[in-house]
């Protein structure tokens, strides 16, 4: 995350863990922990509940879902994790936070023993509550403040403020039939001026289905997991930093496999208008790993996955996640790229949903792996002949170049039907683009202004003149090179008017004379002697400012209308237009 000055209010937020159970008595006896975290948000002490058995019965929600069980009971505890300060390195933990749990069972020793699954609790869905809002009076004719670019007030309950544990159903625990776990805040995490700096967003990868799930998969390739990063571009490159690449759990094979995996990111951070440009043209990308090769050496690990005579092992995907998750390396495990299918999201709907939520999906298409360059790289060093046949080295070398073939073995994901489920969700509203355009638009107008100085002997024209301005420097794009020119006009009574700004002095000359004149007829007798000037003062300000500042234009358009045999004029425009176009690549076109 980038530096953020966090000068809000002191705030403490009190989290309490609450598990619902339903069981046969002869595993009364298991307990729940989960980890928790400090003050700092690091991982400190774990918090437990249990044994069930001793927890108190759960009436809140009747005795029917145990009625086709004989002799289960449902139970149901909560307990205080504690209130911490709210901190940015607090929020830092939360969002990026996926705490494992855990269901210990007694050993015949007596000693606890771990029951392992891929069940765990994301805090990042936390940071999105509390971003209620409410109708004002002035937005219940809401229709037409927003055609006039207002702020409007969206009607909508807030976020809820517990985030419930996902995968639950992992666990393995004969007789532990439903186990439902919650981590819940007695006030949002963040206040509501946290919320319109950060603006969080939560995308939830929710399943894969109609995946191709033959029955060979698991003993050549690894467990599925998803990989999502942003698509960016040059224009939006400022996102990079704030939204980093990660990775999901791994899930075993099958033709729909269930992720309920949340990322959180934060848009605040980021210029609005970026950040609307990436959510309508640009998106996410989200890539489904089923085809990566399983290795004896998992990334490095040294260890085959599921090796008799010892605990079972973490896959390659689980062991990036949970040193990702855990601060254990600082950079993804590199890996050999390999087949997969690729799913595009573009969030353009989340702009306009009044409920700040849609539910997406995308199609899986296949993408290719590297196959072909990597047997251009292998094939640059030749084979030595000598041993080349009778030493094992030399076979070896023969049957790794024999089994580097070109051929890409790309999944049909298409032919399956193969989909990916996602919803996105903000924390407030996003600000309307007039909004944004018209406040940065201010602030520019502002630096003019303080900048400016009267411009040629003739007239009250004034032009602004930023400092140190370097003539030799190639214009930034979307950024005029013209200096802006206003007029301004001196009223009786020592008052003055001050013009729009005009991209060039003619038009600013035009304005000065509008005024003077409007001035000049007014008719006797009129109490307000300026009253003229003053509405032809509004006038012109209501006009737009034509190529003034054109940051928030697209594509710019001229149609031109030659005939065929005007060369000299056709070839000036493609002449400009390259000039133009290999300017912004940072070409030479000499």
């Amino acid at each position: 995350m980038a530096a953020v000055s966090w000068d809000f209010e002191p705030r403490n937020v009190a989290f309490t863990l609450s598990v619902h159970a339903t069981f046969h008595p002869s595993v009364g006896s298991a307990s729940v922990s989960i980890p928790w975290l400090d003050a700092t948000g690091a991982l400190s002490s774990s918090a437990s509940v249990g044994p069930l058995s001793a927890l108190g019965a759960d009436a809140s929600r009747g005795s029917r879902s145990v009625h086709h069980r004989p002799g289960a009971r449902r139970v149901r505890a909560e307990k205080e994790l504690g209130s911490l300060p709210v901190t940015l390195a607090l929020v830092q933990a939360l969002r990026q936070a996926a705490l494992p749990i855990k269901v210990l069972l007694p050993g015949p020793s007596g000693e606890a023993v771990e029951v392992l699954s891929s069940a765990r609790v994301h805090l990042g869905p936390l940071l999105l509550a509390g971003g209620a809002a409410e109708p004002s009076s002035e937005d219940a004719e809401s229709e037409e403040g927003a055609s006039q670019g207002a702020q409007v007030a969206w009607t909508r309950p807030g976020k809820p403020q517990r985030v419930a544990a996902v995968l639950t159903d992992s666990i393995g625990v004969a007789g532990l039939y439903s186990l439902d776990i919650y981590i819940s805040t007695d006030i949002p995490i963040l206040s509501r001026e946290m919320l319109d700096k950060l603006m969080p967003v939560c995308f939830t990868m929710e399943a894969v289905s109609s995946l191709p799930n033959e029955s060979w998969l698991p003993d050549k390739y690894e467990d599925i997991h998803l990989e999502v990063y942003p698509q960016l571009s040059r224009v939006t490159s400022a996102l990079a930093d704030q939204l980093p690449h990660l990775r999901s759990i791994a899930r075993p094979h099958d033709a729909t496999a269930r992720f309920s995996e949340p990322v959180v990111w934060f848009l605040g951070l980021t210029p609005p208008h970026v950040v609307r440009e990436w959510l309508q043209h640009e998106g996410l990308v989200v890539e489904i790993h089923d085809r990566d090769v399983r290795t004896a050496e998992a990334n490095g690990v040294g260890q085959e996955v599921g090796t008799e005579g010892g605990p079972p092992k973490l896959s390659g995907a689980e062991l990036n996640v949970l040193l990702d998750r855990h601060g254990g390396h600082g950079e993804a495990v590199k890996r050999k790229p390999h087949p997969h299918g690729v799913a595009r999201f573009q969030f353009g709907a989340l702009l306009e949903s009044r409920s700040l939520q849609v539910n997406l999906r995308s199609e899986v298409l296949p993408n290719r792996s590297d196959k072909k360059r990597t047997r251009a790289e292998a094939m640059k060093d030749g084979l030595p002949a000598k041993g080349l046949m009778d030493t094992e080295e030399g076979v070896g070398l023969v049957a790794q170049r024999s089994a580097l073939d070109k051929r890409e073995d790309t999944t049909d994901y298409h032919a399956c039907g193969c989909v990916i489920t996602l919803r996105a969700s903000l924390a407030v509203p996003f600000p309307d683009m007039r909004a944004v355009q018209e406040k940065e638009h201010g602030q520019r107008q502002d630096h003019w202004a303080a900048h400016e100085q009267k411009h040629g002997e003739e007239g009250n024209i004034f032009v602004a003149t930023p400092a140190q301005v370097d003539e030799s420097a190639p214009a930034k794009h979307g950024v005029p090179r013209e200096l802006p020119f206003r007029a301004k006009v001196a009223l009786a009574g020592g008052s003055e008017l001050v013009g729009p700004w005009r991209k060039q002095r003619v038009h600013a000359e035009d304005d000065e004379r509008q005024l003077r004149a409007a001035a000049e007829v007014q008719a006797d007798g009129a109490e307000d002697p300026t009253a003229a000037v003053r509405a032809l003062h509004e006038e012109l300000h209501q006009q737009p400012p034509h190529g003034l500042d054109c940051r928030f234009e697209r594509f710019g358009r001229v149609v031109l209308v030659v005939d065929e045999g005007e060369l000299d004029v056709i070839s000036k425009v493609i002449k400009k237009v390259v000039v133009w176009n290999a300017g912004m690549k940072g070409l030479d076109t000499n």
